[in-house]
């Protein structure tokens, strides 16, 4: 700037006429005014865009500091769900378990105890399947027929030996006879019986197993779903 005074000043002094020195005036002080008014324009459209920069780091701050609280407030949520996700899976975890110690249980009340054929569930279904029943009962009813046929001989045998001899005075022979014969009529009719109760008790027992079973698996499977 002093160097540019300087230039103007020494042409000033070079020209010898008043007019001249005059229009060079007029033409340094136009031209510096037009350096004026365009620095001020310059400055003025500086100022604006500056001003234009400031409204838009205040707004970028502000809506930083929303998405920021969104973002805690995200953060926070995520985590509450995330724990209620992991109490749900605990809670579902524990009624599992009590669903399964439960059904255990009411297995355990059918189960057959205390005998020699099963000590378990399983064991008690393969030993009492229904083709192991039923072989047993074919077996049974082959016995059965075969006792029931010595029955009307041995019957018969008896009232011979009560028709040809009066009962005061059987020899010890006959009378052990007799005895034999009560005794074998009296044993198939307890051992029919006592047969008949088992092969009944076994066959409830695997009913009532098989439904509880059936009944437990439809409600653990609808469970899992």
């Amino acid at each position: 700037m002093i160097e540019s005074s300087e230039k103007i000043q020494d042409i000033y002094e070079e020209l010898d006429n008043h007019a001249d020195r005059i229009n060079y005036l007029i033409k340094e002080f136009t031209e510096l005014k037009e350096k004026i008014c365009k620095q001020k324009r310059d400055r003025y459209y500086w100022k604006s865009h500056f001003s234009t920069l400031l409204t838009n780091i205040w707004a970028g701050q502000i809506k930083y500091l929303e998405l920021y609280k969104k973002e805690i407030g995200l953060k926070n949520r995520i985590s509450e769900v995330t724990n209620m996700v992991k109490l749900r899976q605990k809670e579902l975890k524990d009624l599992s378990t009590k669903r399964m110690a439960y059904f255990t249980e009411q297995c355990d009340k059918y189960r057959i105890k205390n005998t020699t054929f099963a000590n378990n569930i399983l064991h008690a279904q393969k030993k009492y399947s229904n083709r192991n029943l039923n072989r047993e009962i074919r077996e049974f009813r082959e016995e059965y027929q075969e006792m029931y046929n010595e029955m009307p001989m041995l019957a018969r045998k008896l009232e011979n030996l009560e028709t040809l001899s009066d009962l005061n005075k059987l020899s010890s022979e006959e009378a052990e006879e007799i005895s034999k014969v009560n005794l074998v009529l009296s044993s198939i009719t307890k051992t029919n019986t006592s047969k008949l109760l088992q092969l009944t008790c076994v066959q409830n027992t695997l009913k009532k197993l098989e439904n509880e079973i059936k009944q437990k698996k439809m409600t653990f499977s609808s469970f899992q779903k």
